[in-house]
């Protein structure tokens, strides 16, 4: 699983497809932490977004095993502010 951090929001691929139980968790809560390069995030606002629609915020790499994978959606999480504490 790929987490990319675009400033405001955190988009994370979603290989396994829609229907993971951590997936669902994050959805239920509407909120989760997310640890990107040693950070960890609070992030909420979950929405599944068409992976088209973010496809730029993606390496051409990364859009090609998607299309391989079968990924459909990324899910997008809004940053609730500075990064958390340090991940260690």
């Amino acid at each position: 699983m790929g987490e990319i951090d675009t400033g405001d929001d955190m988009l994370i691929t979603l290989p396994y497809g829609t229907t993971s139980d951590w997936l669902k968790n994050v959805k239920a809560e509407g909120s989760a932490e997310v640890v990107h390069e040693g950070q960890t995030f609070l992030v909420e606002h979950p929405e599944l977004v068409p992976a088209t629609d973010v496809a730029a915020h993606h390496s051409r790499r990364e859009r090609f095993v998607q299309r391989l994978d079968g990924v459909d959606f990324v899910l997008r999480l809004r940053k609730a502010g500075s990064p958390v504490a340090a991940h260690r």
